[in-house]
């Protein structure tokens, strides 16, 4: 079959010009075999235009070394900024611990002055009713003053009419 042999021979360029690429001839070798495996309908001249198709994309990718020294320092960049993200990240960590901290302090500083004012306010109510006990007492120890003026100068002049 004209289509088989054409595509073996594919197969043999192919293995040769990979091979060329440090590429394993094994794993060249299943790739084709597993082409060969394909129902392919089409015509040769369209398998010839797709064969020709992959041999110009794998020249392409044939100068990896090229592409992996050209993408090294962008790599290297890559990692750096990884590194930094990382320490970004630790730090903002670290950041959002202390300000849940100082939030932590905040409410506990809110409570216990909720407390504190709730305390004096409770001091000046007990305060107001001490000076209004106290006033009541003033006013008791007046009227007790005044009676007691009083009952002096009736024993006075009670005194002074028995004398």
């Amino acid at each position: 079959n004209n289509s088989l042999k054409e595509l073996t021979d594919m197969r043999n360029e192919m293995r040769d010009f990979l091979g060329q690429n440090n590429t394993k001839p094994e794993d060249i070798r299943k790739l084709a075999e597993q082409v060969l495996k394909k129902n392919v309908h089409k015509t040769p001249e369209e398998v010839k235009e797709l064969a020709d198709n992959i041999k110009n994309a794998v020249e392409r990718l044939t100068n990896t070394d090229y592409i992996i020294k050209a993408t090294k320092d962008d790599l290297a960049k890559v990692n750096q900024l990884k590194e930094h993200a990382k320490y970004a990240k630790s730090n903002a960590t670290k950041l959002l611990k202390e300000a849940e901290d100082v939030n932590d302090s905040l409410n506990k500083t809110q409570d216990a002055q909720m407390e504190a004012e709730t305390a004096i306010q409770q001091a000046w109510e007990d305060y107001r009713t001490v000076e209004n006990i106290l006033n009541q007492i003033g006013n008791d120890t007046e009227a007790a003053q005044s009676t007691t003026g009083s009952i002096d100068k009736h024993i006075h002049l009670l005194k002074d009419k028995l004398t």
